[in-house]
C-alpha cells in the first residue's frame, strides 16, 4: 500500500512543477520594487589625468585682459582657426570673439558712466547743515575708496583697448578679412 501512495505523491509533485513552469513569472510587488530601487548603486569614478585634460574643450581664442597675454599668440590662434575650419564657421567664431571683447570694453565704459552719475549726486539743498555735513563727509570717504576701484577700472579698460587694437590690426595684416572683424571701439 505504500508503493501506490508514493507513486501518487510523485505524480502530484510532477504535475505541480509542470503547472508552475507553465504559469508566467509573478512580477515583484511594488514594495519589492521600491526596496530594490532604494539600494544605493555604485557610481562610476571619474579619473582625471593628462590625457583627459588634453581632450577638454578649450576656447579656440583666449580672452583679452591678462597683463601677461601675448598678443601675437592670440593672432596666431585666430589665423590657425581660420585655416583649419570652414569659412562660415571661422567667420562666425572670429567675429563672435571680437564682438565679445568689444562688449567687455563697452561694459567697462558703462560702469565708468554709472560711477560718475552716482558720484555727482548732491545732498538735498534744504537739509540741516549738520545733516548735510555728515552726508558730505560720508560721500568723501566713499569717493576716496571708490577712486581706487575707478583707477582699476580705467587700467583694465585701457589694457583691453590696447590689446584689442593690436589684435585687430595684426589680424588684418595676417589675412583675416575685414568683414570678419568689427571696427575698433570708438571707430563706429
Amino acid at each position: 500500500m505504500l508503493i501506490p501512495v508514493l507513486l501518487l505523491a510523485a505524480s502530484c509533485s510532477a504535475q505541480s512543477t509542470a503547472a508552475q513552469q507553465m504559469l508566467p513569472e509573478r512580477e515583484p510587488s511594488l514594495a519589492d520594487q521600491a526596496r530594490a530601487a532604494a539600494k544605493p548603486t555604485e557610481k562610476a569614478k571619474i579619473v582625471v589625468d593628462n590625457d583627459t585634460l588634453a581632450h577638454k574643450n578649450k576656447a579656440p581664442i583666449p580672452d583679452l585682459g591678462s597683463p601677461d597675454l601675448e598678443v601675437n599668440a592670440v593672432v596666431d590662434n585666430i589665423v590657425q582657426y581660420k585655416e583649419t575650419h570652414s569659412a562660415d564657421d571661422a567667420k562666425q567664431v572670429i567675429n563672435g570673439w571680437f564682438l565679445d571683447q568689444k562688449s567687455r570694453i563697452e561694459h567697462l565704459n558703462q560702469q565708468e558712466k554709472l560711477y560718475f552719475e552716482f558720484s555727482n549726486r548732491s545732498a538735498a539743498s534744504g537739509a540741516d547743515f549738520s545733516v548735510w555735513n555728515r552726508a558730505r563727509v560720508a560721500d568723501n570717504l566713499q569717493r576716496s575708496s571708490e577712486n581706487r576701484s575707478l583707477d582699476d577700472l580705467w587700467k583694465l579698460r585701457d589694457l583691453l583697448r590696447g590689446q584689442y587694437g593690436k589684435v585687430h590690426d595684426r589680424s588684418l595684416q595676417r589675412g583675416i578679412p575685414q568683414a570678419w572683424i568689427p571696427k575698433e571701439p570708438g571707430e563706429e
